[in-house]
Order: C-alpha cells, then structure tokens, then sequence
C-alpha cells in the first residue's frame, strides 16, 4: 500500500498525501517514524523499490523522489535500507552507486543478482549485503550451489502466493557427485 501513495499514477490525491514528491512520501515517512516510535529505529527495517511496476505502478520521476526519500530515511538513522533494483537494468542509473550516493550507511540491495554480481558488490563495497528472492525461492540450498558452482534451478513464478500441492519446498536439492 505504501509503494501506491509513491506512484504518479495511482496517488491522485490532492490533500497533503499526494501531489508533490514531499507529500507523496510524506505516508511512507509517517509509518516509518510511528514503527520507530514503538521499536526503536536500529529495529526498523525499509525496503524501497524504485522503478516498481507491479500492479501497474508508474514512478514518472524516481531519481527525484528516491533521492528526496532515501535522504529522509538517512535522517532517520535506520540501519539499513533494503534497495531493490528493479529499474537498473532498463536505466542509465547506476542504482547501487545511487543508493549509497543518498544513503550514507549500509544498504541492502536485492533484484536480479548472481553470484558474480554479489562477489562484485561485495568486493567494490556498493552493498553491505546482498538479499535473494526468486533464486532462493527455487534453490533452497542457494549458499551451496554457489559454493560449489551447482546450476540455479528455475523458479515457477505460477506456484508463487498460491495455493496446491506444489509449493516452494518442492524445488529438488542440487546433487553433487
């Protein structure tokens, strides 16, 4: 719900939620502080997704508005925001280095890695860490395929959120011989 009060297309709102790129992650920044209230910020998390399309969403100014949103969760000291790289691979921009350019503190990224991309994150130091959706969903042994250089098995986005009798556990383990 949160995403829908950042889109340009779904926040038609005309009260001080939506409209500019301040009011439009005003939402967003409310939840946060109100979580960090009750929790502490050191244990409050955020992903951000800029770029996100799900739903139809449409973000016609992220580099704007995550750069406005990124900064206002740095003054929030949160430990570390979870960027996903949605649009970095149909943009010009660089999305780790964005991050980190707005963010001054660890940042977790996620979308699209393997694991050169991972060893290079890592090594350039662009990510504090590294999280696996889809790949983990599909190799529950992630950790050892990449260890041993074991084939990633392919996910099936059809059993994703949905109910029968093949479900996320049912990817086979990889086999080394």
């Amino acid at each position: 719900m949160l995403q829908q009060f950042l889109s340009s297309n779904v926040n038609q709102r005309t009260d001080a939620y939506g409209g500019s790129i301040e009011n439009r992650v005003r939402m967003p920044l409310e939840m946060m502080d109100a979580i960090m209230a009750e929790v502490g910020a050191d244990k409050t998390g955020v992903r951000v997704n800029p770029g996100h399309t799900f739903n139809e969403l449409v973000e016609n100014d992220v580099p704007e508005l995550y750069a406005h949103y990124l900064e206002e969760l740095q003054t929030r000291r949160l430990p570390s925001p979870h960027v996903v790289r949605l649009f970095a691979n149909d943009s010009a921009i660089d999305l780790e280095a964005f991050a980190n350019q707005q963010y001054n503190g660890n940042t977790m990224m996620s979308g699209d890695y393997n694991l050169a991309s991972t060893t290079k994150a890592d090594a350039e130091r662009r990510a504090a860490a590294v999280a696996f959706g889809k790949p983990h969903i599909s190799n529950r042994d992630l950790a050892e395929r990449f260890k041993t250089g074991g084939p990633l098995a392919e996910c099936d986005e059809a059993t994703f959120y949905a109910p029968g009798p093949k479900v996320y556990i049912d990817y086979p383990r990889y086999e080394t011989k």
